[in-house]
């Protein structure tokens, strides 16, 4: 039988009546056109005798999967399936272009129009209903269908292609190969992948983040400099203008409260312009929303009509913290850095940590540094970076989820009295909530926040008679006398060597040799490998703050002077910061 008689059989065989629901007709459609012709071993299948593929394998591993030597190897659906029906006997595997591989236990995973081509080829005599019912459970997407040697499936699915075939040979000798087919419309294969990773793939935040940094990583090899470049300084800038709009007329407020009605409901543009707090040109809208759609930031279902994403729904969102960040980007965040460059330049390239004699936000407010320049707008920009303060603690990852607390608890002396943690913070008490969560069965008394007399008093974080609120001055003998753990958070990054050393120093005069441990949970840049989240706070405070992230050793000197030795540090890629354990040197 000649292979365009073999294509016609596929063709005919193909024409039955296509699987719904997954659901497959019970007829004879599927009873199997291709018959072993005589003259060959019928283990084989049709054309090649054992010995005949043996020689061929030989010569050149491909020519066996044609009666001509010299045709291409590429290979498409059709043909591979052609092919595939010559192996019956085998144990095959069947590698598809999407990553799946087919063999032994197979599972089916059809989801748009269900199989779309199906050759089922009988061997050593199955029932047609058999066949019919693997095929039919193949549909299933939690069914298995056993290959065995009775019968061959193969499931091709829309979009995908066959990228190489195992087979193992089983009669009187060993083979085993394999042959690489071209994948057709590859780059249309990748992208229906990638487009089909969401949020809730990973089991965990910290799996999710992870990926995300891989497909940062994958965008940056992918774009050309042009793209890059154009993405960096021409791209961003008007999407974040775009964002700021829209916030600054009600839209994306409006939007949310609309959406918790009817759930990713698209909106057009007569309905957005009717949104906003102020009159508006639609075509302006259209504009600004044609872009935030092309990057993603909008989903556009039709002309002017728009989804909302997860983004945007939280910008509107007032008690998300997000629309903030996008306030404190206008007013400090992207002016301050913008300014660097000019500031550097005109002195010298000297590194600024020190905010008093030597500050880059005062050089681009004639004089006026952030603390004075929020103090005199408290709503304003006051407000936004008092909120990209609050959004970024609100994202940073548990101190419990680094560090063991049950190495505080074993061993600690909870007699009244008897202080187990002493937090120590410019903020709230969340930290010492979150160690009541992980042990909720710890005494009154026992855990301490300290703080400036202005956080202590507005701190709302918890009303738990656990936790005991102490107005502190870091600079003055530390009251709390042999803790088993010292807790610092957010405290010694924006202080000076000699400040943080008299703090530590403070702690160390409390300190019971062999009990007390000291925790500091702040930000520590890696000498390499560092993540863009820390190194982006690294830069902002120098461009805000005139301050610095410490490096390992940086912290590792500073706790040397005032005693102390680091026993352990704790990182996670997901955690902003990272806990230093220290203990008495």
């Amino acid at each position: 039988m000649q292979l365009s008689q073999f294509r016609k059989s596929i063709a005919n065989a193909s024409n039955a009546p296509r699987p719904t629901g997954g659901q497959f007709p019970a007829s004879d459609n599927l009873k199997p056109r291709l018959q072993p012709q005589s003259g060959y071993t019928a283990t084989l299948g049709p054309l090649f005798s054992s010995d005949a593929m043996l020689a061929a394998r030989r010569r050149n591993r491909y020519s066996w999967f044609s009666p001509r030597a010299n045709k291409n190897p590429d290979m498409d659906n059709e043909q591979a399936t052609f092919w595939l029906g010559q192996f019956i006997g085998k144990n095959l595997r069947i590698h598809a272009s999407d990553g799946r591989v087919f063999g032994g236990q197979m599972k089916c995973t059809d989801k748009d129009r269900n199989i779309i081509l199906a050759l089922a080829y009988e061997y050593r005599a199955p029932s047609a209903e058999a066949i019919r019912k693997a095929v039919e459970e193949s549909g299933n997407q939690s069914a298995t269908v056993a290959w065995n040697s009775r019968y061959v499936g193969l499931i091709v699915v829309p979009g995908q292609h066959i990228k190489k075939i195992e087979f193992e040979e089983t009669l009187n000798f060993q083979l085993y190969s394999s042959i690489v087919m071209k994948v057709r419309d590859h780059s249309r294969i990748v992208i229906k992948s990638l487009d089909s990773i969401q949020p809730t793939t990973f089991p965990s935040d910290a799996e999710r983040y992870e990926v995300k940094e891989a497909a940062r990583r994958l965008l940056s090899r992918l774009e050309n400099p042009f793209e890059q470049s154009w993405r960096l300084s021409v791209e961003t800038p008007v999407l974040i203008a775009g964002v700021q709009t829209a916030l600054d007329l009600g839209i994306w407020e409006k939007w949310t409260e609309a959406d918790k009605a009817k759930p990713g409901a698209a909106v057009n543009l007569e309905q957005l312009v009717k949104w906003a707090n102020k009159e508006v040109e639609p075509n302006l809208l259209r504009r600004l929303f044609r872009h935030l759609a092309a990057l993603n930031v909008l989903e556009e279902t039709d002309v002017d009509t728009w989804k909302p994403t997860p983004y945007t729904l939280s910008v509107g969102d007032t008690e998300s913290g997000i629309p903030i960040i996008t306030q404190c980007g206008i007013d400090h965040t992207i002016p301050a850095p913008l300014n660097l460059p000019s500031f550097l330049k005109k002195h010298n390239y000297r590194e600024p940590v020190d905010p008093k004699s030597f500050d880059n936000y005062s050089d681009m407010n004639g004089g006026t540094d952030l603390h004075t320049l929020c103090t005199a707008d408290p709503e304003g920009k006051g407000r936004s970076y008092m909120g990209i303060m609050q959004a970024l603690e609100n994202h940073k990852m548990p101190w419990t989820d680094i560090y063991d607390t049950q190495e505080i608890i074993d061993g600690a002396d909870m007699a009244p009295g008897k202080p187990l943690l002493v937090k120590i913070s410019n903020a709230h008490s969340r930290d010492a909530t979150r160690l009541l969560e992980e042990n909720p069965d710890l005494p009154e008394g026992v855990l301490i926040v300290q703080g400036p007399p202005e956080v202590i008093d507005n701190d709302a974080e918890s009303t738990d008679p656990r936790i005991v609120k102490q107005a502190y001055d870091y600079l003055a003998p530390q009251p709390q006398l042999h803790a088993r753990a010292y807790l610092i958070h957010a405290v010694l990054y924006e202080k000076q060597d000699a400040e943080c050393v008299r703090l530590l120093s403070n702690i160390k005069a409390a300190f019971k040799p062999g009990y007390s441990k000291l925790l500091i949970y702040e930000i520590v840049l890696p000498e390499k490998g560092a993540a863009s989240l820390t190194t982006t706070v690294d830069l902002q405070v120098m461009s805000c703050r005139s301050k610095r992230v410490r490096t390992e050793e940086q912290w590792g000197k500073l706790l040397a002077e005032a005693g102390f030795k680091i026993v352990h540090l704790r990182s996670h890629p997901r955690a902003v910061e990272s806990i230093i354990e220290a203990d008495l040197a």
